[in-house]
């Protein structure tokens, strides 16, 4: 049933009542929106719609005078500083401020997939720069990569809760905190990872071993970290597979190759959005396959078909 414009002073007596009833936003009429989400507001009664509207116009021309204005970025840092001394002086301010954003934190996490990315993101941006065995002597903290701010927003979508947050999560994969070298906080270092395989893997990283293609350099060319001929491991596995399993090898190989086509799609198209160029693709990339040793060549017929359901879940859980 369609509901009616309501008639003027309603909206006056509706907000005086539901701030008596302590309540936060109702549904009201907007003659922008139509019926829509209303903030309460003190019992003023604003759309929420038209609020958000204003308020990200105000705030992006605040937040570029702030970037660009020496004076007005003095100026508001003072206020800022002088306004928080000032609550903080007051007897019990610092608890109640406490309680209410660890509030504010619970009840957001639960209904607001995006900003539990962006808390978990910063925290581990925060945790790179300040924490660490191999920062330089003298410095409290490390500076993040000059792209980083380009990288921001895809980096806080990667740390957003999933389905499978129980068996994976996301991590560094060169570590930050290894002896000779620093894992950076960009994206083509973070990832989503199986836990048991991420605790082992620990903060290991050997430079001579180029068995690990994730130690390699992002890209299809040979010797990156998608370039489709198999690593020893991999060989050993796609062996296992055809002696112990029966998987025949041309599948694993297409299930390998797909699987780092994928990944390299992910990350050419995330180069492509945040820094506007095409990374170059090697054009050999699709006909590149070594035979492990000890295989026999018979057993490579192409990849014309796809690989088997059987092929594959063999293959993943084994890796896994």
């Amino acid at each position: 049933m369609e509901r009616s414009i309501p008639k003027r002073g309603e909206k006056r007596k509706a907000f005086d009542e539901a701030l008596r009833a302590g309540l936060e936003q109702i549904d009201w009429y907007c003659k922008h929106h139509e019926w829509t989400i209303f903030l309460v507001a003190g019992g003023r009664g604003v759309c929420k719609v038209c609020n958000d509207v204003r308020n990200e116009i105000t705030n992006a021309r605040t937040t570029q005078r702030y970037h660009n204005d020496p004076e007005y970025y003095e100026f508001r840092r003072k206020q800022i500083s002088d306004a928080l001394a000032a609550r903080l002086s007051i007897p019990g301010q610092r608890e109640e401020i406490n309680a209410y954003f660890r509030k504010l934190h619970s009840k957001k996490s639960q209904i607001d997939p995006q900003y539990v990315g962006q808390k978990r993101e910063y925290g581990a941006a925060v945790t790179w720069r300040t924490k660490g065995r191999n920062l330089a002597e003298g410095y409290s903290e490390r500076t993040l990569p000059a792209w980083y701010s380009r990288e921001k927003e895809a980096l806080q979508k990667l740390y957003e809760p999933r389905a499978y947050d129980d068996l994976y999560e996301r991590d560094h994969l060169i570590a930050r905190n290894h002896k000779k070298v620093t894992g950076l906080h960009c994206w083509a270092n973070v990832v989503v990872v199986f836990k048991k395989w991420n605790r082992w893997k620990g903060s290991k990283f050997d430079v001579t071993n180029d068995n690990n293609r994730w130690h390699r350099p992002a890209n299809r060319h040979s010797g990156g970290a998608f370039d489709p001929n198999p690593t020893l491991d991999e060989q050993k596995l796609i062996r296992k597979l055809w002696t112990e399993e029966g998987i025949a090898i041309e599948d694993s190989l297409r299930i390998l190759r797909d699987s780092l086509d994928q990944l390299a799609r992910t990350y050419e198209e995330h180069v492509s959005k945040i820094f506007g160029m095409k990374l170059p693709v090697d054009p050999a990339w699709y006909e590149r396959c070594n035979r492990p040793e000890g295989i026999p060549l018979e057993a490579f017929k192409g990849f014309d078909e796809e690989p088997a359901e059987k092929a594959m879940h063999a293959f993943l859980r084994i890796l896994n």
